[in-house]
């Protein structure tokens, strides 16, 4: 348990770092090119990653799942044969996509053809950054991944800026696509060359295991990623697009921390095989689901509430349109946010046909959610169908939990979070009514915060078994000088132990 928590604090610590350069980037960027370019920009990204996951075949995901268990040697045997069996396919698909380019780059019907260059290019370097993220939490070097991750950060900010006001669309997609080269940069490190490898291949498990996690990564292409976009293009407009890359960025970046979070709970659940592991398993799970729903529904509620200022603040006014689906996707993103840990827990466990049937059936209620409702509601059609679809996935995921025999969902303690969350969005809400404008955005959240925290400390959705453990942890791996202040906001908050 202390380990899941030192490794997910480095996770958010890196995911926080890039996330605050990946707002800025796409907020300046969406000003600087509007929300036509900004849809452009979005949709091209969307493509890229999205065919890292189509030619990817689910080995990073193996090499995740089944590194810790081998020794410094066999982990670098088992990254080489994962990725060297992905690489046909890739290089296929940047040859085709470079060549889709070069096919278009004078056709009027095409007049986005150097999108599709700068996509390709944005292909390769996340190709190869997903296997070396993967090879190396895999091996347990978090502190790595989230050095990495702070300078891809720091360099993406003014690099996507000159990218868009010199080259349009395709430079901010080069500049985005900077973000991501310090980590994959360290990918030889992870691997053997082809004439020095031992001759180890995947196992058959290993094998079954990442064909089916990439088959439900294939079908949530289509059930829970940004397809919205491409329906919103065909359907209404690229403007239209461009609203909904804004409204979405916020969900976006709650999605980007738990999908961090992912790769930790998955590594943890993993190494803990034994009588006494599971039952460690079952307390991390409870305590995972409270203390990511304790830390992200207060955000989501809060943050929808703020955002008919908040968007024309920082987009520009060309952006108000995207304000109603802003606030519905902010509030999703709660849910969202809490199915990382129930999926998690079944990519750990082996379950992976469990979650490829979960997938199918929310691919289904997703995509039909999707063309009835965009073609005749549009924006506030695409949010209101992310926001069931995402709720679908959780309720469905959490139900696999249990048919796995799996631990129990902690119900009581997420409704009372989420009461509180929603006291907390209603209290930022009547602030900004009160004294309209940008300049009480502080107040409000000042506002939101202090109900949210009363409300916790009224309905005490933590147990006085969690109140101990956190308090344990915090005396153990907290900041040696900040340890009886850490004790106090806690015992503040949660109540005493």
């Amino acid at each position: 348990m202390a380990q899941l928590f030192r490794n997910s604090l480095l996770s958010i610590a890196t995911t926080m770092i890039g996330l605050v350069s990946g707002f800025l980037v796409t907020a300046l960027v969406a000003r600087t090119l509007g929300p036509s370019g900004a849809g452009a920009v979005a949709l091209g990204i969307w493509a890229a990653m999205s065919a890292v996951t189509i030619t990817g075949l689910g080995r990073p995901q193996v090499v995740l799942k089944f590194a810790p268990d081998f020794v410094s040697d066999h982990r670098r045997s088992l990254a080489s044969a994962a990725f060297f069996e992905a690489i046909p396919i890739a290089c296929i698909a940047a040859v085709g996509a470079v060549g889709v380019h070069f096919l278009t780059i004078n056709a009027d019907w095409f007049p986005q053809a150097s999108v599709v260059f700068a996509g390709s290019a944005f292909f390769i370097v996340y190709f190869l950054y997903v296997f070396s993220t993967a090879a190396a939490q895999g091996a347990g070097r978090f502190p790595q991944t989230t050095v990495t991750s702070a300078i891809g950060a720091i360099v993406q900010l003014p690099a996507a800026i000159a990218g868009a006001v010199f080259f349009g669309p395709a430079g901010a997609i080069l500049g985005m696509a900077l973000r991501y080269v310090p980590q994959s940069c360290l990918l030889p490190g992870y691997f053997e060359w082809p004439w020095k490898r031992k001759k180890i291949q995947l196992s058959p498990a290993m094998r079954s295991y990442g064909r089916q996690i990439w088959l439900t990564d294939m079908i949530d292409l289509l059930a829970l990623s940004r397809l919205e976009l491409v329906v919103l293009g065909v359907f209404w407009s690229a403007e239209t697009t461009g609203y909904f890359a804004v409204a979405i960025a916020l969900f976006g970046i709650i999605g980007q921390i738990t999908l961090q979070l992912s790769s930790v709970f998955i590594v943890g659940f993993s190494s803990q095989q034994s009588d006494e592991g599971q039952a460690e398993v079952s307390e991390s799970y409870t305590a995972a689901v409270k203390a990511l729903a304790g830390l992200l529904v207060p955000i989501a509620f809060g943050g929808a509430a703020l955002m008919p200022v908040f968007v024309p603040l920082v987009f520009g006014s060309d952006f108000e349109p995207a304000v109603p689906a802003a606030m519905i996707l902010m509030i999703t993103s709660s849910w969202a946010a809490i199915a990382v840990i129930p999926w998690s827990y079944l990519a750990a466990k082996s379950h992976s046909q469990l979650l490829l049937r979960t997938m199918c059936l929310v691919a289904v209620g997703s995509i039909g959610l999707l063309f009835a409702l965009v073609p005749t509601f549009g924006l506030f059609g695409a949010a209101i169908g992310r926001a069931l679809a995402e709720l679908l996935f959780l309720v469905a995921l959490v139900y696999c939990v249990r048919q796995a025999a799996g631990p129990a969902f902690p119900y009581r303690s997420v409704l009372k979070i989420a009461a509180a969350g929603i006291s907390c969005g209603l209290a930022a809400f009547a602030s900004l009514q009160l004294v309209p404008g940008a300049a009480v955005l502080p107040v409000a959240v000042v506002a939101g915060a202090l109900v949210y925290i009363l409300c916790i400390r009224f309905l005490k959705p933590a147990s006085e078994t969690d109140r101990l453990r956190l308090v344990n942890l915090l005396e153990t791996r907290g900041p040696r000088r900040l340890r009886p202040f850490l004790k106090k906001v806690s015992n503040l908050i949660l109540g005493p132990v």
